[in-house]
């Protein structure tokens, strides 16, 4: 029996991963299936004869490939039965663990008994068939049956894939046919079967998208086992766990009081044993809030425990010398040695195997150094793509006899490094962007994607159009038809009644066709100014537009703009575990962060000591004056109330030192996200920004801006790349405050509407002001950054779209109540913390969604650089920007 929440939580996770285990080991057999198949007349037939003969095998490959997928249903069943082990380890969990925090036996048997009530009555969510836990083993199981169809087809593109690529690359004459085999596999099945591709179109290998699915929902099956029993138990509020190494996500979130039904905020509770005594409790959040800002994402260990007003206390932190980082590394370097060992499965000569094996044992010595140094232990299961047994090698046809270092094609120069690459690829469309070099913060791991990221996605705003539609015209063409849209807009103009409307209308007009005439001039010169590119853009009908769309004729991103939010996910994903690193290894911040702990410790000690002093001065008053001894109940009463008065005073100062210590331990993790980001590019920099009157065609909306202006856009520019800043050159920004009290940037005027008082915040920004000043002049960036509305639209279609279909729409005033927002305001819902997060204006270009603006950029500017409670987005939000930021 499971005697706390966080154990049930770790033997799910670990039941996981032996059932996953199965799935490598058949990801393996069909890797030695293709190497045998594709390894067969490779020294004794001609290239077109290999690869014709190779190509009409497929269905011999594909018949065996389904034999061995077919053992996979054992896989499933096993999986299934985890997830319900795992709920009701769970429900044993929670039964024992929240009665033995009682040292009273009488209310330790009464609560015994709640909850072995509640533990009969939670089984019956196991009983109907589409409910409770048997829903999580559906869906689950679902999953791994679209693992499993993804294989047989993954198995036939990494197949031909790798006769495509081998008989192409032996007609350059660079290597023997036989080595150029061995790179195809290297290069294909080198790198897995990839079994599935998920909603956000992100390929999975077998095993690391099964154990992803079972480890899932058994951690979820344990926690909600555990969660559901305490609740039908009544006991409402949980206390997060403690967990061995834990990441800088969920590391906020450990000893924090949970509330499952209630709501947030400072409760006053009856003590769970003594009658009448009122304490104090600080519930930080909700579940569902914990969980979407990060807590209990996949392979997290974190659990629940019960919390018992007035007995429940925080667990001790285990002392441990190694940090969640530490971990982390041991699992890349585990992970390091599986990909050799795979590598030398698949391998066709006996140099390749070699070649793995050194390799394998290379990364075996770093794993066995790195564990001596951090004190971990070593868990060699890990290691093995096969339990058991060595990986077998593949049939392979018998090496030649002659020299094994044959001499360089001729003309030729001799590969060098550690593998044979192929001939160089083309210019690749980002070629103009600069490299970016490890140092400092930055690893190779954030360099190396960054840079490939950089060379792969488009520099010029035409690219990225191009992406998505066809040029029928001219770009001069083009410019024409601009210029004579102008003029026909100014003849039906000026021949309506000429009201004050019209004329501003004629004046804006005439203006936009002089620009336009202007711009089109330089263009036929060469000589292309800053900010012409918008004078000159583009218009519907010398454009076909080339979306995807879903059953309901929704319009998805191109291929093309899904494998380039790919590349931005992966930097930003190299950049967000350097940060977290960069987090862990500071002494500042651990400084802080222990100084927040104590002072909230102290807090929590404080309420404990108020408590007791406000039920003392409960029981002294409730003596009669009746009664001998008047004279000393009022003296008590008087040390009792002043008692009170001073742990009161004691109470607020340690509530303002734990506010002052989280506002400072923002600040400098935004300060580390900055000097990070400083190794990748140039940050901040000079904006050329005016004042307005407040008077004029935008007097309605605008009022004069406020006196402190220039502090809130010094306050927000070190926050964006510094050449994102110098492209806007020429183009003095305006500057207002909005008398909506909304804050909003007009692209048409290049202005900014600053609230007139937002407030203070909780974060690392000065005021809410300056961090509302920075979300402005991210949308600012759209019109000049190419890529960024683009990969905005990408990412938040990503995320909405389930199964090929794109989610409806939501007007925010409902999902907001009591908001201001109108009714055209709509959004993605998604499973955003903010779901103005998903927040779209496609209804202003329905056709081109892609051109025009989001939020989403804008809101996780806010959660990266300002990194207070009220977060929009979690962990992927982050990613997200760090890759634009360190890309584009």
């Amino acid at each position: 029996m499971a005697d706390s929440g966080v154990e049930a939580v770790e033997r799910a996770i670990e039941q996981a991963r032996l059932v996953a285990d199965m799935y490598e080991q058949a990801e393996l057999d069909l890797l030695e299936a293709i190497a045998r198949q594709v390894a067969r007349g490779v020294d004794v037939e001609d290239t077109e004869t290999w690869a014709t003969k190779r190509l009409g095998e497929i269905q011999q490959l594909r018949k065996q490939a389904a034999a061995i997928l077919r053992r996979m249903e054992a896989a499933k069943k096993a999986a299934t039965q985890a997830v319900q082990d795992a709920y009701r380890d769970g429900m044993d969990a929670a039964e024992a663990e929240a009665a033995a925090q009682l040292a009273d036996s009488k209310a330790r048997k009464r609560l015994e008994k709640v909850l072995a009530d509640a533990r009969k009555l939670g089984a019956k969510d196991q009983v109907n068939p589409g409910s409770g836990v048997n829903e999580l083993a559906r869906q689950m199981a679902t999953m791994l049956d679209d693992v499993q169809v993804g294989a047989l087809r993954g198995v036939d593109d990494v197949y031909r894939q790798v006769v495509a690529f081998a008989s192409g690359s032996e007609l350059t004459g660079a290597l023997t046919f036989r080595q150029v085999v061995a790179r195809a596999l290297d290069r294909f099945a080198g790198k897995g079967v990839k079994g599935f591709t998920d909603s956000a179109n992100r390929s999975w290998g077998m095993r690391e998208y099964a154990e992803m699915a079972i480890r899932t929902a058994t951690a979820r099956a344990a926690r909600d086992g555990h969660l559901a029993t305490l609740r039908d138990a009544g006991l409402d509020l949980v206390m997060v766990s403690n967990a061995l190494y834990s990441c800088p996500i969920c590391l906020p979130w450990e000893g924090e009081v949970l509330a499952q039904q209630g709501q947030p905020g400072v409760h006053r509770l009856e003590h769970t044993i003594n009658d009448g005594e009122m304490v104090e409790v600080n519930v930080r959040a909700t579940v569902p809030q914990a969980r979407a800002a990060g807590l209990n994402h996949p392979g997290c260990h974190h659990g629940f425990g019960a919390y018992l007003p007035g007995v429940t206390r925080p667990a001790p932190k285990p002392d441990v010398t190694a940090t969640y980082r530490d971990t982390q590394t041991q699992r890349r370097l585990e992970r390091e040695i599986r990909g050799w060992k795979r590598k030398r499965a698949v391998a066709t000569d006996a140099r390749s195997r070699r070649f793995a094996e050194e390799k394998s044992k290379a990364a075996q010595e770093k794993l066995q150094q790195h564990l001596a140094e951090k004190g971990l232990r070593r868990k060699k299961d890990r290691e093995q793509v096969r339990r058991g047994e060595p990986p077998r090698e593949p049939f392979t046809a018998p090496e030649p006899k002659p020299d094994p270092t044959p001499a360089p094609p001729t003309g030729g120069q001799p590969p060098r490094g550690d593998e044979p690459t192929p001939a160089a690829a083309k210019p690749q469309p980002g070629a103009g962007r600069a490299a970016v070099h490890a140092g400092g913060m930055l690893s190779q791991d954030a360099a190396d994607r960054i840079n490939r990221a950089r060379r792969e996605l488009p520099v010029e705003r035409d690219a990225w159009l191009d992406a998505r539609s066809s040029a029928d015209e001219t770009k001069r063409r083009r410019i024409d038809h601009l210029i004579a849209d102008a003029e026909k807009k100014l003849v039906e103009l000026r021949a309506k009644r000429q009201t004050k409307k019209v004329k501003s209308d004629i004046a804006v007009w005439q203006d936009a066709l002089k620009a336009r005439q202007s711009a089109a001039a330089r263009f036929a010169a060469g000589q292309i100014l800053p900010g012409d590119e918008r004078n000159l853009q583009d218009v519907g009908p010398y454009r076909t537009l080339q979306y995807r769309k879903d059953a309901n004729g929704a319009l998805l991103p191109p291929e093309s703009y899904e494998t380039f939010l790919d590349r931005v996910m992966e930097a930003g994903e190299a950049l967000h575990d350097d940060l977290m690193d960069a987090f862990t290894r500071d002494q500042r911040r651990d400084e802080l962060r222990a100084r927040q702990i104590r002072a909230r410790t102290r807090q929590y000690e404080l309420d404990d000591e108020l408590n007791r002093a406000r039920g003392e001065v409960k029981r002294v008053e409730a003596v009669p004056r009746s009664e001998p001894g008047v004279h000393e109940r009022d003296k008590r009463l008087d040390e009792l109330y002043g008692q009170r008065e001073r742990l009161m005073r004691e109470r607020d100062a340690a509530l303002a030192d734990h506010h002052d210590a989280l506002r400072e331990l923002r600040r400098r993790e935004a300060e580390l996200v900055r000097d990070l980001l400083a190794r990748v590019r140039g940050m901040g920099g000079r904006m050329e920004a005016k004042p307005l009157s407040g008077s004029g065609l935008l007097s309605a909306r605008v009022s004069k801006v406020r006196d402190d202006w220039t502090s809130l856009l010094a306050e927000a520019l070190p926050n964006l790349p510094s050449d994102w800043i110098r492209r806007t050159v020429g183009r003095p920004l305006w500057l207002g405050n909005s008398r909506t009290g909304r804050a909003f940037q007009r692209a048409v005027d290049d202005l900014i509407a600053l609230p007139s008082n937002a407030g203070d915040n909780d974060g690392a920004f000065s005021s809410e002001d300056a961090e509302v000043f920075l979300h402005e002049l991210g949308h600012r960036m759209e019109d000049y950054v190419p890529g960024l509305r683009e990969l905005e639209y990408t990412f938040v279609r990503r995320r909405a779209t389930s199964n090929g279909t794109l989610e409806k729409r939501e007007q925010l005033k409902k999902l907001h109540a009591y908001s201001s927002y109108a009714s055209d305001e709509v959004t993605y819902r998604d499973e955003w913390a903010d779901a103005y997060a998903g927040k779209t204006y496609e209804s202003a270009k329905p056709d081109d969604p892609a051109g025009v603006s989001s939020e989403v950029f804008q809101v996780g500017l806010q959660d990266v650089f300002a990194r207070s409670s009220e977060r929009f987005g979690g962990i992927e939000l982050q990613r997200f920007v760090l890759g634009l930021l360190g890309v584009l």
